[in-house]
C-alpha cells in the first residue's frame, strides 16, 4: 500500500478524522446535555456541565484511539514517513514523539504490531525520491490577511444597522451610510494590508539553502529547521500562528513569521523538507 497517498492527502484526512471529529463529539455532547435540560424541565446549567464533562471524556477517548488507527492508516501508505511525522506535528494531527499526549493513545494488540512494523520503516535506510515538479527555488511571499469575508459581513451589518437606527435618531441615514462606509473602508484597508511588501519574498527555500529579507544561509550550516504552531488565546477565542525555526552556525535565528503567506502551511512544511533532503541526496551523490 506505500505510496498510494501523499502526505497532504494524509494530513487532510487526519484534520478530518482527529481534530475535527473530536471538536463534534464534545459540541455534541454540550448541546445534547443542554436540550435534554431543558426538554426535562432541569437546570440549563446543569444539563451543559453534565454535557461537558460526558463530551470532555468521550472526546479523549475517541481521540486516544482514533489517533492509533490515524497512525496506521496514514504512514503505511505514504512514501515518505519521516516527512508524515513532521508533518503531522506541525499540524497537530499527532502529538510529539514520546510526549505524555503519545502515551495517552489507546492501542491493542495488533495495533502494537502494525506500528512495530511501521517503525521498521523509520529504521530502514532513507532513499531520496526526487520530485520534477519541485523547482530549484521557490519564493514565498506575504498575501492579504483572509479576513475579507469578515470585512464583508461586518460592512453589511454595520450599513443595516445605520439604516434601521440613525433615523429613530433624527439623523440622515445617508449621511451616516457614507460615514460608516468611509470608516469601514479606511479600517477594512489597513486589516487587509499585507504585512510586507508583496514585491519582496517573505521567505525563499531552495537548493542553496534559506533566504529570508534579511540574511541567506546554506544548507550546511542550518540546523535543527522546523515548522513551530503556536497558539494564542483571547476573548475572541484561539488563534494559531505557524513559525519557522532554525539555527544558523549553531546560532539560534529569529523566527519567521508565516501567518497570511500565499501558499498553505502544509506546503512550506513539504518544501523545507523537501529541499534540505535533495541536498543531502546531492552532497552525497557528489562525495
Amino acid at each position: 500500500m506505500t505510496g498510494t497517498i501523499t502526505v497532504s492527502q494524509a494530513i487532510s484526512r487526519g484534520y478530518k478524522l482527529i481534530t475535527l471529529g473530536t471538536i463534534a463529539i464534545l459540541v455534541g455532547c454540550i448541546a445534547a446535555g443542554g436540550i435534554m435540560a431543558a426538554l426535562t424541565g432541569q437546570a440549563i446549567f446543569l444539563g451543559l456541565a453534565i454535557g461537558t464533562g460526558v463530551g470532555l471524556l468521550s472526546s479523549g477517548i475517541y481521540s486516544a484511539r482514533i489517533i492509533t488507527k490515524w497512525r496506521i492508516w496514514a504512514f503505511s501508505r505514504v512514501n515518505d514517513v519521516h516527512e508524515l511525522r513532521i508533518a503531522a506535528i506541525a499540524a497537530a494531527v499527532i502529538p510529539e514523539t514520546g510526549s505524555w499526549q503519545e502515551k495517552l493513545e489507546i492501542r491493542t494488540r495488533a495495533d502494537k504490531k502494525a506500528l512495530q512494523e511501521i517503525q521498521a520503516r523509520f529504521d530502514a535506510p532513507y532513499q531520496f525520491v526526487d520530485e520534477s515538479d519541485v523547482p530549484p527555488e521557490t519564493k514565498i511571499y506575504y498575501a492579504s490577511p483572509d479576513i475579507a469575508v469578515r470585512v464583508l459581513v461586518g460592512s453589511a451589518i454595520l450599513v443595516t444597522l445605520a439604516l434601521l437606527a440613525l433615523p429613530a435618531c433624527g439623523l440622515n441615514p445617508y449621511t451616516g451610510l457614507m460615514l460608516i462606509t468611509g470608516a469601514t473602508g479606511l479600517v477594512a484597508g489597513k486589516m487587509l494590508r499585507p504585512k510586507g511588501d508583496k514585491r519582496i519574498p517573505a521567505l525563499i527555500l531552495s537548493n542553496a539553502g534559506i533566504t529570508t529579507p534579511t540574511r541567506t544561509d546554506t544548507w550546511d550550516n542550518i540546523s535543527d529547521e522546523n515548522i513551530v504552531r503556536e497558539e494564542s488565546h483571547s476573548r475572541n477565542g484561539t488563534t494559531i500562528h505557524f513559525k519557522l525555526r532554525y539555527k544558523a552556525w549553531q546560532r539560534q535565528l529569529p523566527d519567521i513569521d508565516l501567518d497570511d503567506i500565499s501558499i498553505p502551511i502544509d506546503r512550506v512544511v513539504h518544501l523545507l523538507y523537501f529541499y534540505r533532503k535533495r541536498y543531502e541526496a546531492a552532497t552525497t551523490a557528489t562525495a
